[in-house]
Formats: C-alpha cells, sequence, structure tokens
C-alpha cells in the first residue's frame, strides 16, 4: 500500500468521531419531530420554537414540537408516534406540546382526536379549560369570540374541568358532550347530554371531513347508544327479579306503609269516573252525582277541617274534569 492511501485511510478514520459527535451535538430533544403530515392544505401556516414561518408542506413532512399552527382556508391533519391523529379544522390555531409533555394549547378553533388506548395522558387546554384525553375518539372546540369550550367524547370517558378550579368539573361520558363558558372559577361546566345524529354533524362541520369519515364517527355514537339501552334494560330486568321489598329503599317502605291523607273519597271517584262516562258513551246522562255532604262519624269540631278538604279535592277534581273534557273535544274535532 503507498504512503498517500495510508495516509488518507488514517485521516478518514480518525475524523469519524469528530463527525458523529457533531452529529449526536446537533440532533438535540427540540429538533426531534413531533409528528408528521398526513393532510395538508391552503393558508397554512407553522410557526416552529426555532426557526423561520413555513406555508408549505407535503405529505409525510416532519413537524417539530412546540410549533404552533394556524389554519385557514382548510384542514390541517398530524399524525403522532404514539399514532394520535389530530384534524385540526380551519380558522383554526393551537400549539403542540414539548417533547413528552402531553400539553396540547387550543387558542381557536376546532380539533378532531383520535388515539389508541394505553397512550399517555394528554391535557388538551383552552383559555378556560382542560380535558384529561387518555386515548379515543374525543372532539374540542373553543370559540374565542364567546369564551365557550365545547367537548365531546365518542367512545371513552375523560375529565373536563374549569381551568381556574379543579373542582368544577364534570366526567363527559362516551357518546356525551359538555360546554363551559366564560373565565371564571366559580363555573362548572354543563351537564353532559348524550350526543345524537343532529348534534354530532353540526359539532363536526367545520372539520370538513369526508362522507365515510362522518359516517364512521355517527356510527361509534350510535353503537354507544345502544349499549347503553341494552345495559337500563338489563338493570330492569335486573331490577324486576327481586323480591318486591328488595327494590325499596327505607323512605319508600315508610310512604307504602303510611296511608295517604289526599286519598279521593270513594263517592267522589264514583262522581269524576260517571262524568267521564257520560262524556264519551252518553250514559245516564240523568244520573247526579253523589252527595258530597259532611260525614256523619266526624265530630262536630272536625267538620268545618273536612269541609276544607273536601272543597280542596272538589277543586283539583274540577281542574281535572276540565282537562280531560278537553281532550275529548280534541279528539272528537280530530275525527
Amino acid at each position: 500500500m503507498s504512503l498517500n492511501k495510508v495516509w488518507m485511510r488514517r485521516l478518514f478514520l480518525g475524523s469519524v468521531p469528530i463527525l458523529l459527535g457533531i452529529a449526536f451535538a446537533q440532533a438535540t430533544p427540540d429538533e426531534v419531530p413531533c409528528g408528521l403530515v398526513t393532510k395538508t392544505g391552503k393558508g397554512v401556516q407553522l410557526i416552529p420554537h426555532q426557526g423561520s414561518v413555513q406555508n408549505h408542506f407535503s405529505e409525510g413532512a416532519p413537524i417539530s414540537c412546540e410549533s404552533m399552527i394556524i389554519t385557514h382556508q382548510e384542514a390541517f391533519w398530524v399524525k403522532f408516534s404514539d399514532q394520535t391523529v389530530v384534524k385540526i379544522a380551519p380558522l383554526s390555531f393551537i400549539e403542540l406540546p414539548k417533547q413528552g409533555s402531553g400539553l396540547f394549547r387550543i387558542y381557536r378553533g376546532q380539533v378532531l382526536v383520535s388515539a389508541p388506548p394505553g397512550i399517555e395522558t394528554q391535557t388538551w387546554s383552552t383559555p378556560n379549560s382542560e380535558s384529561i384525553f387518555k386515548g379515543g375518539v374525543a372532539f374540542f372546540h373553543y370559540q374565542a369570540d364567546r369564551r365557550v369550550t365545547t367537548v365531546s367524547s365518542f367512545n371513552k370517558e375523560f375529565q373536563f374541568r374549569n381551568k381556574f378550579n379543579p373542582d368544577a368539573q364534570a366526567t363527559v361520558r362516551a357518546g356525551e358532550m359538555s360546554h363551559l363558558a366564560i373565565q371564571e372559577a366559580n363555573v362548572n361546566p354543563s351537564q353532559p347530554v348524550v350526543m345524537n345524529q343532529a348534534s354530532v354533524n353540526v359539532a363536526l362541520s367545520g372539520l370538513k371531513l369526508s362522507d365515510s369519515d362522518q359516517n364512521e364517527l355517527l356510527a361509534i355514537v350510535k353503537r354507544v347508544y345502544q349499549d347503553r339501552s341494552k345495559s337500563m334494560i338489563s338493570e330492569i330486568e335486573d331490577w324486576e327479579s327481586l323480591p318486591p321489598d328488595s327494590t325499596r329503599g327505607p323512605a319508600e317502605s315508610l310512604a307504602q306503609s303510611t296511608p295517604s291523607k289526599s286519598a279521593l273519597d270513594p263517592k267522589e271517584t264514583d262522581f269524576v269516573n260517571q262524568m267521564m262516562r257520560e262524556r264519551v258513551y252518553g250514559e245516564d246522562p240523568g244520573r247526579k252525582p253523589a252527595s258530597t255532604r259532611p260525614r256523619d262519624d266526624v265530630k262536630d269540631g272536625e267538620n268545618s277541617l273536612v269541609d276544607e278538604e273536601k272543597a280542596h279535592h272538589q277543586k283539583e277534581l274540577k281542574k281535572e274534569t276540565k282537562r280531560i273534557e278537553t281532550e275529548i273535544d280534541h279528539v272528537k274535532d280530530n275525527e
């Protein structure tokens, strides 16, 4: 081997450690990609933690952690290493988390998040709320002009709380939606309500999803609703199989053992039944109502109280009779 070749070989081998050291020094945690672009469109701006603003992207392009994403005309989708997919609607503004922090910030707009079970806990934050997300499919929306946060869970519950008061929170279960308005510590999230096809379509309208994606989310909510119905039916069947006394609490048992003071007098019941028969069937039109004079077995000192009760019952009966007559007349008019 010539001297020139030996010298060049030694020079190359000696420079390898130096080059590797430089490469590792440059690969700082901040430069590790936070996710990859899976869908992009017009008017997207990305403000990285370091570097200049980016306006043009291609599918598969890396997105660095702590980047801010602003969308305008079209949606922007990002997929992370834990398989979480974040679909950002047009006219939205969000900030990606630091490496390993799991804290996403929504300053404006709508985001649909889907992640497999078992991911590291994520916190989806808006200016007035925090949602503790542990996988599944969820929707987050912050209306900056109204300062209202709306969240929806499609298939797995999560905690939704006031950012200024952790005790003011609600558990949003699968198939439910909740709201939080105004930046005050004493404001609680609204009682979660069950979603339906209309509320799902309204919530997701800004994301401009394909028909197949939209129908898939509707199917998830439908399955949740069906599972809830089956669960309720099962519970009712379990109640029916129990002994009669085991389904009553102490208050109900006491109510069963105590005679009702507001029970109707048999004569008054006959009178109401007779009035209904006359209106419906025209039976015994000349029959007079039973007498409502004071009972003979009541002492003189108690007659006034009995009369008061009778008058009250008669007043209620007249109201009920009038209501029934109105309903009957309505039925006849529609025949």
